[in-house]
């Protein structure tokens, strides 16, 4: 028994050794492991051992972060200012941590990097404060869009710094893209003066479901091109919705044959009990089918420098089937179902306006998603 107790003596010393050792032979330390490290410390503070891996690994968290920061304010590009405000705000917490701990803070001493936190937020809001307004300065939807973020950026380190609020607003101004929407035309083909009119429906719903009355809440506007044209837009993006192929296939006619059959009582026997019998009749089903298919192409571009913003390309089809029947043998044998068959004498009818409308139908929903997405 004295054996195993002092086998299990052994094992912890040898472990918490093997513990000393990996913290002492290895830069390689992290927050992680200075937590458990100070848990273990504050179970006996008078553990000078523990103590002494504490202040190891905290000196050693310590001067990597600070050599960072040394490294760092040698470059002042506006990433690393940005970078240093948040090595600052991280060193800071990093000592407040320690402070919350009074035996933690009596044998490593936390510092104060209030007051350099706050010079870099300085040096940091100012450079990219100076570079909002150059990007004004260049007069167009981008440099308008990318200075907002700086703004916002700069006015959330130093609410309302100069006059970040109003440039601000030049910016929302600037940033907002005044887009023109031409009607729908085809490219390389001719299509009906129905479809034309569906293009015009097709044109004027993408700009109410855009929302033309600038409520969007979105950096953007939309106009139709008569309307851009009547009160003299200077618009940034135009988008052309082409239509670059439209397809009606001929007419496929397929058949089939099924036997239908039903029960029904044929009389009575002696006794007046009913008597039932199998009637059936051969159905044949003649089903015309016609596709219809499309290909849209969305191209905006950038009327202040000609650039090409987006192209995409949409297909869908729409595929009409009507189905027919006639039968051979007893009518009684037929459903309701089969009877609909039987009497759609009619036909498929091939309805081009209607089918070119579903076409349309069926794409708007991409279209609409996509020039949103464009716009953001």
């Amino acid at each position: 028994m004295k054996k195993l107790f002092a086998l299990i003596v052994l094992a912890v010393i040898m472990a918490s050794c093997n513990s000393v050792k990996n913290i002492y032979s290895s830069n390689d330390v992290n927050e992680r492991q200075l937590e458990k490290l100070v848990k273990t410390y504050l179970k006996n503070t008078r553990d000078t051992a523990a103590a002494n891996r504490v202040i190891y690994a905290y000196n050693l968290l310590e001067a990597e972060q600070l050599e960072k920061i040394t490294r760092m304010q040698q470059n002042n590009s506006l990433q690393n200012l940005e970078q240093l405000v948040r090595e600052f705000t991280s060193l800071q917490a990093f000592y407040n941590e320690a402070k919350q701990h009074p035996a933690v803070q009596e044998i490593v001493y936390p510092k104060d990097v209030t007051n350099q936190r706050e010079q870099a937020i300085q040096n940091a809001a100012a450079a990219w404060y100076e570079e909002a307004n150059r990007l004004l300065a260049a007069n167009h939807w981008k440099a308008g869009r990318d200075a907002i973020v700086i703004l916002r950026k700069v006015n959330n380190w130093i609410p309302n710094y100069e006059d970040s609020k109003r440039i601000q607003q030049e910016a929302m101004e600037l940033g907002t893209i005044d887009l023109v929407i031409e009607p729908l035309r085809s490219e390389g083909f001719y299509y009906s003066s129905g479809f034309s009119q569906a293009g015009s429906r097709f044109t004027r719903q993408l700009l109410n479901d855009l929302d033309n009355r600038w409520s969007n809440g979105g950096l953007y506007r939309v106009y139709d091109s008569r309307e851009a044209r009547y009160n003299q837009v200077a618009a940034d993006w135009v988008l052309e919705p082409v239509i670059t192929r439209l397809q009606l296939d001929p007419v496929v006619y397929s058949r089939n044959t099924r036997t239908v059959t039903k029960t029904i009582e044929s009389g009575k026997d002696s006794l007046k009990n009913p008597v039932y019998k199998t009637i059936s009749a051969v159905l044949t089903i003649t089903e015309a089918s016609v596709c219809a298919s499309t290909e849209l192409e969305a191209r905006i571009s950038d009327l202040q420098n000609g650039d090409r913003i987006g192209r995409r390309s949409f297909t869908e089809s729409y595929t009409l089937r009507e189905r027919s029947a006639n039968y051979t043998g007893d009518k009684n044998a037929l459903s309701s179902d089969d009877w609909k068959l039987v009497n759609n004498r009619a036909g498929i009818q091939v309805d081009e306006r209607w089918l070119q409308e579903k076409l349309l139908e069926q794409i708007y929903p991409s279209l609409l998603e996509y020039t949103r997405f464009m716009l953001r």
